[in-house]
């Protein structure tokens, strides 16, 4: 199987071959067939047809999360560069980059990395974005962590969520919440905002989760909302901080919690034996989702895993094993009715500081196949079935490199 050497800017990808064959796959091609010619130029990207992994847009402020429209741009989740410098991008199809919304709430968190946006779910019109923890925690020995008197803003550690203006994605100017803003929706009132086309966004506070909790055990421990799905009438939101998933009801806010999810065990000779599983990100599948775990320290190569959770009682089961440091994973409708997944590793060696890549699977048992290779702080990806195009954000560089899948 022969590699093939790319390099753009500041990026070089190693690749294997990124079309998956049908004998790899077990599958019909991954693109779906069109019928009408319109709809099919309007889901072209540009250009077309690419021979590899490219840089298809950059400039983003430590982007963490990345998802579809349903005209087929990206919607991305920005954490920021400084206090309350969160965003939401809209990219085109050509790769270029307008705010959608700025000023959402951000600071550098307890390890000095920017911490803000982190997680965005579409239901229509209706866009959730759920904010990490910022600069609301200090580190304190033996106890865990406190809160700090006055983080760069009250509304850390949440749920908004965004009502957009009709024709959102062809908008020329975004919309930008001021600091003001942020203790308005701290105190259960809606902001409306507006833009100079005279267009409007309706952002509401959906849940306030809980900073921290306090453990008898292990003492008090800090909440960071990391990823968020939604089911078609409840949120589901996964913390790193605190190894669960939460449900919110965004009619009423309220934030039990759905899983409390089991620690990851090392292979065999790998101490300790058990670690906390660290959830990055989720996404619906069937009746279930699908929870991608990086897993706590020593970051065990081979010693992580794919869950699925199902929604009738928060059960967890392993889907995909025998991965490194995994931050998200897709299952994808293609023609023929096959279902295929993608699983991005954010390093597939971590202690060792080796980047990261993506992995294509025919099914949940079949062998993996390296799409992308050399991925510089991969953090979210997102496919267009319709295409065939792959979409990965890499939060160290800014950047979001594009490959297809045929």
């Amino acid at each position: 199987m022969s590699m093939i050497t790319y390099t753009e800017a500041r990026l070089a990808v190693l690749l294997l071959p990124l079309a998956l064959s049908s004998a790899a796959l077990g599958a019909t091609p991954a693109s779906v067939s069109l019928s009408d010619a319109t709809a099919a130029q309007s889901l072209t990207y540009m250009p077309a047809e690419i021979a590899g992994p490219m840089l298809f847009a950059s400039g983003l402020k430590a982007p963490t999360k990345v998802i579809l429209t349903p005209a087929g741009k990206l919607l991305v989740a920005e954490a920021g560069d400084g206090a309350n410098s969160g965003r939401v991008s809209i990219i085109d199809r050509a790769g270029v980059r307008r705010t959608l919304l700025d000023g959402l709430p951000a600071g550098f968190d307890r390890r000095h990395r920017p911490s803000g946006p982190s997680g965005l779910d579409l239901k229509g019109r209706t866009l959730y974005i759920s904010i990490g923890e910022g600069d609301g925690l200090a580190d304190v020995l033996r106890n865990g962590v406190v809160p700090v008197p006055r983080p760069s803003s009250p509304i850390l550690s949440a749920v908004l969520s965004v009502r957009l203006a009709p024709g959102y994605e062809d908008l020329d100017e975004g919309f930008v919440l001021q600091r003001l803003d942020h203790d308005i929706l701290a105190h259960g009132s809606d902001v409306v905002l507006r833009n100079g086309q005279g267009a409007e966004a309706r952002v509401s506070l959906v849940t306030d989760i809980p900073n921290f909790i306090i453990d008898p055990e292990r003492g008090i421990l800090g909440a960071n909302p990391f990823g968020i799905a939604h089911d078609g009438e409840r949120l589901y939101v996964v913390d790193p901080g605190l190894n669960r998933v939460w449900t919110v009801d965004p009619s009423i806010g309220s934030v039990p919690t759905f899983a409390e999810l089991a620690p990851v065990v090392n292979p065999p000779g790998i101490f300790p034996h058990f670690v906390n599983p660290v959830p990055t990100n989720i996404h619906k599948y069937g009746t279930s989702f699908l929870v991608s775990l990086f897993a706590d320290y020593p970051f065990a190569m081979g010693g992580t895993e794919v869950r699925k959770l199902d929604l009738r009682g928060g059960t967890e089961t392993s889907f995909i094993a025998g991965l490194s440091t995994a931050v998200d994973a897709l299952a994808v409708a293609i023609a023929g009715g096959h279902t295929q997944f993608f699983v991005l590793e954010y390093s597939t060696n971590m202690k060792a500081g080796a980047p990261g890549r993506l992995l294509g699977y025919a099914s949940r048992k079949a062998a993996p196949q390296v799409l992308v290779d050399g991925l510089d702080g991969p953090m979210s990806v997102a496919v267009n079935a319709a295409t065939g195009d792959v979409f990965v954000v890499n939060n160290r560089t800014g950047d979001i490199i594009r490959t297809q899948v045929r």
